[in-house]
């Protein structure tokens, strides 16, 4: 015959069995609360300040397009940090990271990049040339830097 077990006996296995199941409640939420910071990006975000930069007076009308020159970007700023941005009539095309070589494809223009001192860092005389123009349209070439979403210089122009 089965003896059964005191009510103390019973009483306890249940607090041991709750307390149990609490910890593992709370282990879960603390786990999920871990992994939705991770997975939702909620962390602080590091700051990155915007370069500042200009392009020398107006794009420069060539044959095989617009010239844009850099004068100064500071601080110092690679290529590969930042987007370039071309707006046509108002237009925004899609934004990209800036391709040295081969360059970037905006629809019916590529825009083509110059390194000067070739070290993959934007600095006066650095320049781009947005080729085939379409007569009348106005261009705006902005220059993003990826790490905090800033405009480090932007300049637009209307082809006659």
């Amino acid at each position: 015959m089965e003896q059964s077990q005191p009510p103390r006996a019973i009483k306890e296995e249940f607090n041991e069995r709750l307390w149990l199941t609490v910890l593992l409640v709370v282990a879960m939420l603390t786990t999920a609360g871990v992994g939705a910071i991770f997975i939702f990006d909620l962390a602080p975000k590091p700051y990155y300040p915007t370069p500042m930069g200009a392009f020398m007076g107006t794009p420069q009308s060539l044959v095989e397009g617009y010239k844009l020159t850099f004068s100064v970007v500071s601080p110092d700023t690679k290529f590969i940090d930042c987007r370039v941005m071309l707006s046509i009539n108002g237009a925004e095309q899609a934004n990209q990271t800036i391709n040295l070589v081969g360059g970037n494809a905006f629809m019916a223009n590529t825009i083509s990049w110059t390194d000067q001192s070739d070290h993959g860092k934007i600095n006066a005389g650095d320049s781009l040339i947005i080729s085939d123009p379409i007569s009348s349209f106005t261009y705006r070439v902005t220059i993003l830097y990826s790490k905090s979403g800033g405009q480090i210089c932007s300049q637009s122009w209307t082809v006659p």
